[in-house]
């Protein structure tokens, strides 16, 4: 079985607990307990699953709910997912950050077993993204330039609605690109 690479970013007690379990696990854990040490990690390594054990609300919010997302989208090869108290859930931001940007996620108490099922399935899911990446370079940018986080995010929108069998209303000023967008939708 290849080593599994996961960076765990602690943002309360839990943290230490879960990252003896991810050893004993067999992951090759990567421990940080603040989101620029994180994206220094991201920016060395590559890891299949970063996981955000944030049991504590004041925590999450010295962290920054946008450092957090400007992280998660400096690091589009790695599936992320979180661990936290239903407090933390309270805020809209980090429930959008869960929504939009994170695979999956558990809420504390922790339960080993779903959380191994998770993992390991984020994991998977990380490895066929690598797949599709190695294979067409053009098929993970839409024919669309750009990294800045408004290109990421127009991407995203892009691969969700295209999977429905429904009408898609693409708006803007003229020259921004929807005749693009309406072509990676339709392909």
């Amino acid at each position: 079985m290849p080593v599994r690479k996961i960076l765990c970013l602690s943002l309360g007690a839990e943290g230490k607990i879960v990252e003896d379990h991810l050893r004993r696990a067999g992951w090759d854990v990567a421990c940080c307990s603040d989101v620029s040490s994180a994206r220094s990690l991201l920016a060395q390594r590559k890891f299949a699953v970063a996981l955000v054990v944030a049991d504590a609300a004041q925590r999450l919010a010295e962290a920054g709910v946008a450092a957090m997302e400007a992280c998660v989208h400096a690091s589009l090869q790695t599936e992320w997912v979180a661990l936290c108290e239903q407090a933390v859930l309270e805020s809209q931001a980090f429930r959008a950050l869960i929504l939009n940007c994170f695979f999956d996620y558990q809420v504390l108490p922790l339960e080993w077993p779903d959380l191994d099922r998770m993992l390991e399935h984020a994991a998977q899911r990380a490895m066929l993204r690598r797949g599709a990446a190695d294979t067409s370079p053009d098929a993970d940018t839409l024919g669309m330039v750009g990294q800045a986080a408004s290109m990421v995010q127009l991407r995203k929108d892009i691969r969700k609605v295209a999977g429905a069998f429904a009408p898609v209303l693409i708006h803007g000023e003229s020259g921004s690109g929807k005749e693009l967008a309406a072509h990676a939708i339709h392909a």
